[in-house]
């Protein structure tokens, strides 16, 4: 090998030596500036704690540290009157490179105020109903994430009406109607084929505030055949207590998606275990902040689903459980 073949090697090696150096120099350069992540709710901090402290703590055992390489957002629209809008603005001023986004009509509008903005989902309903996503598997925009709407679980809450009270003739759908979240067509269209299949007549009643929550139960409770079907929604989940004292007070049978509203005193709810959703977002948020495209992330959908019963409420409004009820209950209260 003559002297300039040599040369020419080790110019080579020293090039290629110095080209990765320089994408490793760049990788930790990343780590090491400052990232902001956008964190917007429909809750105070105090009511979002229970989400927001797991979602520290899985990127924090994945290298994002707060005040060295990671920067928070807080948008608690529950401290602002519920004015989601103004949160928004305030949260995007401050140029965020992710948003973590509570529901589906905060998704909607942070993409109205930035559409670029690559979005997490924390527990948005149907993200594919609201046009949101090109599919499950390969959302193909700039949304990915959690993903709680399944019809699996409508008809299942359906099924259970009929088995917990088989003289009801009626599934009344509760459907809040606030700033911060969409109450997807194909819900309730589904809430209502779930109803048909199990010989239940549907009627869909809209609220927009507790008090109409309140005239609601009032007005059903000279009714007994008739149902509750009550959605986890903004509305509904910050005025739990409300919506769980004015069915067991005016003694109408209501079943929910969540188990925070059966620790509420709720009677019973089915639906996926929320726990890892925090969890799920944190991985997602971490992936994107290392360069991953949200649209090649496919949507996380819960298959882990939970009942929880409350038997104190079930003697309070007279419901006797049936047993095969209370073999599959994950979780009971008594």
């Amino acid at each position: 090998m003559s002297k300039s073949d040599k040369g020419f090697m080790l110019s080579r090696r020293a090039f290629n030596g110095a080209a990765l150096s320089h994408v490793l120099i760049s990788k930790a350069a990343a780590q090491t500036q400052m990232r902001r992540v956008a964190w917007v709710t429909s809750k105070t901090l105090i009511a979002d704690a229970s989400r927001v402290e797991p979602f520290r703590a899985a990127l924090r055992t994945k290298g994002w540290v707060e005040g060295k390489n990671l920067e928070f957002i807080w948008g608690f629209a529950g401290e602002k009157n519920d004015d989601i809008d103004a949160v928004i603005e305030q949260s995007m001023l401050q140029h965020p490179e992710v948003a973590v986004a509570e529901t589906t009509g905060i998704i909607v509008k942070l993409k109205r105020f930035k559409d670029n903005l690559a979005i997490v989902s924390l527990s948005a309903g149907s993200l594919e109903g609201a046009d949101l996503i090109e599919s499950i598997n390969r959302p193909g925009r700039n949304v990915t994430g959690n993903q709680m709407l399944s019809t699996d679980l409508i008809f299942k809450r359906a099924e259970l009406i009929k088995e917990l009270l088989p003289e009801a003739t009626t599934m009344v759908f509760m459907e809040p109607l606030t700033p911060s979240a969409l109450m997807q067509r194909t819900y309730v269209e589904t809430a209502a084929l779930a109803a048909e299949k199990y010989g239940l007549k549907f009627e869909k009643v809209s609220v927009r505030n507790p008090d109409e929550v309140e005239e609601l139960y009032k007005k059903l409770s000279s009714d007994k055949a008739k149902v509750v079907l009550v959605p986890s929604n903004p509305l509904t989940v910050n005025n739990a207590k409300k919506i769980v004292s004015s069915s067991i007070n005016n003694q109408v049978l209501s079943i929910y998606e969540v188990t925070l509203f059966v620790k509420s005193g709720g009677l019973i709810s089915y639906g996926p275990n929320r726990d890892k959703f925090p969890l799920v977002a944190a991985d997602y948020v971490d992936r994107i902040l290392r360069g991953a495209l949200p649209g090649d992330l496919p949507i996380y959908q819960s298959s882990d689903y939970e009942m929880a019963l409350n038997l104190n409420t079930a003697r309070a409004i007279g419901i006797q459980i049936p047993h095969n009820i209370l073999a599959r209950a994950a979780e009971i209260i008594d």
